[in-house]
């Protein structure tokens, strides 16, 4: 395993690789050399026409051009079999996993790469999956896990027109991996999607969680970012309430009271159905899970917008700060298609052969390759924190 931590400044991009207990120091050049670069691609990874075609070019140019010289010589001649990558500053959200190698191969077709946006939190999930395999519980839940389903399985498709196959995915794929459990739909009257994953994710471990929802990232509140969820049917959202001491009627009905949704989704969007916002800061208040794997399927959940302080944030980055140990999300806006046929790859590899969580993105990335996917569609997702 070689880990590249990226230092940027006002002059320089700097790194510095750790292998085999030892430290190599890396200058990659100039921060202000690629901003131009950098700026294009960004914007072009951020835009549907783009990614709607059949390549990007600036996606191709930053993999075979100035992205390589931001790797190391020996990581493009010779690609390390696990690669760990912590970017900084303005590096948060660049495809490393995309830059070509000498082989003319995505890094992520050599090598088993993971994403972290720090090295404190890698350091956590790395922990975490080391307590699971010995037994132990996570120490941030404060006494246990409320014991539940194996896996958290969610589906929406709030902002096009292809509700039921979103629906289907989580299921769809934990099925195509070997796994057919009893399923128990929630599809509670008062409740809106938003709350059902609240409950679903306070206190509670799971096996797996696959999440599919688009994402929604807000430029100018980080923390109003999101999941466009599901509201309930009639646009309001349930809320228990306690009369004089007492949270149910004298026949024992529950007490609720209608409310409107607590964060509409924003006027830029156009919803296919009643919505609302599942934000980063719902979750950052209100959740705590303890799981191996969290997939959120739906578009750019795991681009980062950089917070005051460079802190990056993003919905996959929360996720594994409340407690999973991995998480794949994609960078960019996806396809049901893409996603599809790369977690089934993944799921195969992992749940069945038992590869590790960094062979397995290894290999749907390379199945995606080469069956001649699109560089955009063979890296259409990033596993981030835990490798093992």
């Amino acid at each position: 395993m070689r880990l590249l931590a990226y230092v940027v400044d006002i002059d320089r991009i700097r790194a510095i690789e750790v292998v085999a207990g030892s430290s190599i120091e890396h200058d990659f050049g100039p921060s202000a050399a690629i901003l131009d670069d950098h700026d294009e691609l960004v914007r072009d990874l951020a835009s549907p026409a783009a990614l709607s075609q059949p390549t990007v070019p600036t996606l191709e140019r930053f993999a075979a051009g100035w992205g390589r010289r931001l790797l190391p010589p020996a990581w493009l001649s010779g690609p390390p079999r696990t690669a760990v990558i912590v970017p900084n500053s303005f590096l948060h959200g660049l495809p490393f996993h995309l830059i070509r190698t000498e082989s003319g191969n995505p890094l992520c077709v050599e090598s088993a790469v993971s994403i972290s946006s720090s090295l404190t939190l890698l350091e956590r999930c790395l922990a975490r999956s080391e307590h699971r395999a010995s037994g132990r519980i996570d120490p941030f839940l404060h006494g246990g896990v409320r014991s539940g389903s194996r896996f958290l399985l969610a589906g929406v498709d709030a902002l096009g027109h292809s509700d039921a196959a979103w629906r289907a995915l989580p299921l769809d794929l934990l099925r195509a991996c070997g796994e057919d459990p009893e399923t128990s739909a929630q599809n509670v009257r008062h409740l809106s999607m938003r709350d059902m994953l609240l409950q679903a994710m306070s206190g509670r471990a799971y096996e797996m969680a696959i999440i599919a929802a688009h994402g929604y990232g807000d430029t100018t509140d980080a923390f109003g970012s999101g999941l466009v969820a599901a509201a309930n049917t009639w646009g309001f959202v349930g809320r228990p309430i306690s009369v004089l001491g007492s949270a149910v009627d004298a026949d024992g009905v529950r007490l609720m009271t209608q409310d409107l949704p607590h964060y509409p989704v924003p006027s830029e969007l156009s919803p296919s159905m009643p919505s609302e916002m599942l934000t980063l800061r719902d979750l950052e208040r209100s959740a705590h899970l303890s799981c191996p794997l969290v997939a959120l399927l739906g578009c750019s959940t795991a681009r980062p917008f950089l917070h005051p302080g460079d802190q990056p944030v993003s919905i996959a980055d929360l996720i594994l700060k409340i407690g999973a140990s991995a998480v794949v999300a994609p960078l960019w806006d996806v396809t049901l298609t893409a996603v599809s046929a790369w977690m089934t790859t993944f799921l195969v590899a992992w749940r069945r052969t038992g590869l590790s969580l960094g062979e397995a993105s290894r290999t749907a990335c390379k199945e995606r390759h080469d069956a001649g996917a699109p560089l955009h569609e063979t890296g259409c997702l990033v596993l981030h924190g835990n490798f093992r």
